[in-house]
């Protein structure tokens, strides 16, 4: 059976808004750099190579938790990792994306 290709031309999801609060963006929430969004977990407040790790279930994740962990879950992924240019850097297991990160930054 072949393995389902994940797409990484896909939106970052909240570029519009907060669900309870539209005039808040998950960049006032989050602040600037990039950003490992972890389905579960919890977060870091690490910021090593400018990189943000945050979990869903974070307070800062309030109103945005729900579009996110759909989108998560659509693409059958336990992490995003956000370039700071807010470009999808890459979908799968949070390990594997940091490792990728590092060797970039």
């Amino acid at each position: 059976m072949q393995k389902r290709r994940r797409r990484l031309d896909c939106p970052v999801p909240c570029r519009e808004g907060c669900s309870r609060d539209p005039g808040r963006r998950l960049d006032d929430a989050l602040g600037a750099g990039a950003w490992l969004r972890l389905r579960s977990g919890s977060s870091l407040d690490s910021m090593e190579g400018g990189l943000r790790t945050i979990y869903l279930g974070d307070p800062l994740m309030d109103g945005f938790r729900d579009e996110i962990a759909s989108w998560l879950e659509e693409r059958e992924c336990d992490a995003v990792l956000v370039r700071p240019d807010r470009f999808v850097f890459g979908l799968g297991e949070p390990d594997r994306l940091l490792n990728a990160w590092s060797r970039l930054v």
